[in-house]
């Protein structure tokens, strides 16, 4: 893949290939939530904030990223203080069932948490297993740009670099609490899966990590005895515990087909002490410039894979929505693709997005649904 010719030739070939070979089932848990996103804008003022909220104040006055949580109260005032975007779904499970079934996949998400707002979030195609819950599940999530001016009472700062913070109040995902009727329905339907993803490990509360990681590492092991050709993915975080990742990465990996992560999660988990490489049969780090598989035993079209997620994710990135097939075919066949130089990987194609959150998800969605 040389020329801009040549990599949008191949784009074309590995969507073809993905449009005739997408599993047609899929399961994806365990973590969605509502997202309320703030595009910076050139100044940012806020007079006074709740106590629990300066290191998010900190962050932003500093432009550095960082992911942050909040109370329930704090959250209320996040919500009426801030003009905010239209909610969006978030939460990886949530973000991949709907991609998902955009492109006609029958996909089933597990939302504990569903309430009312959650729910009008999920692509109606979803099956959406959960209890209708009434609690707050809101990411905030702050977009900043450089040269933006950030004012908090007295101090003021000019954003550095454009980058995110993000701020939640999200009692669910951070338990992952897996109900008897989950476990139950997720083992039952597993015969008829083509793969399934779990998520959401980041976000687990340290003092139950282990018991919960060993409870889902105990599931994945249960669909694969369902059924023995299912391929399970687990996808990354930015972990605020190392401990946490440690023990994620020990129980799924004996446990899972394949692991994915961006370039800053993959560093973490070799702060943390594994070989990235060698964690499963395939290993896939995502960037926005492009993707690199590693692995044991990576699929035959691993790369067909990677240029289909890349292509969903940039499709999304510049719509602001999923895409189905049709609408991508016709996306990466566009003469004036402008693709990102990525050394030794896979290319991805360059866009401007609309926003940034979730399309790391995204690209995950498409890649695990290509055989």
């Amino acid at each position: 893949m040389s020329t801009a010719n040549d990599v949008r030739a191949r784009y074309e070939e590995a969507v073809a290939y993905a449009g005739r070979n997408l599993h047609r089932s899929a399961l994806f848990g365990f973590n969605s939530n509502v997202d309320c996103s703030l595009a910076m804008p050139d100044r940012l003022c806020l007079p006074s904030f709740p106590p629990d909220l300066a290191p998010v104040v900190d962050a932003l006055l500093a432009g550095n990223a960082g992911e942050f949580r909040i109370s329930a109260k704090s959250a209320g005032w996040l919500q009426q203080a801030l003009r905010w975007s239209p909610a969006r779904m978030g939460g990886q499970a949530g973000i991949m069932s709907n991609a998902a079934a955009a492109l006609g996949v029958n996909a089933t998400a597990f939302a504990e948490n569903r309430s009312p707002e959650l729910g009008k979030l999920f692509n109606r195609r979803v099956n959406v297993i959960g209890g209708k819950g009434k609690a707050l599940s809101r990411h905030f999530v702050f977009e900043f740009r450089e040269g933006s001016c950030v004012c908090v009472g007295s101090d003021r700062a000019t954003v550095r670099d454009t980058n995110r913070v993000i701020v939640s109040h999200d009692p669910a995902d951070f338990s992952l609490a897996l109900t008897p009727a989950f476990k139950k329905a997720s083992v039952r339907l597993a015969p008829s899966l083509g793969a399934a993803v779990v998520s959401g490990f980041h976000n687990l509360d340290p003092a139950i990590a282990k018991k919960r990681i060993a409870e889902i590492a105990a599931l994945v092991r249960a669909w694969k005895t369902a059924n023995p050709a299912l391929r399970v993915h687990a996808e990354l975080g930015m972990f605020a515990s190392r401990a946490v990742l440690q023990e994620t990465v020990a129980r799924l990996a004996g446990a899972v087909d394949s692991f994915g992560m961006n370039e800053l999660e993959a560093a973490a988990v070799r702060m943390a002490g594994s070989d990235v490489g060698t964690l499963a049969g395939e290993v896939v780090i995502h960037q926005a410039a492009g993707s690199i598989v590693l692995g044991n035993t990576p699929r035959e079209h691993a790369e067909d894979a990677a240029l289909f997620g890349h292509a969903l994710a940039a499709f999304k990135a510049v719509n602001g929505r999923d895409g189905t097939l049709a609408e991508v075919k016709r996306f990466v066949s566009q003469k004036d693709l402008p693709f990102a130089p990525v050394l030794g990987g896979i290319p991805a194609i360059k866009a401007t997005p609309l926003f940034t959150v979730g399309l790391g998800d995204t690209f995950i969605a498409g890649y695990v649904l290509v055989k």
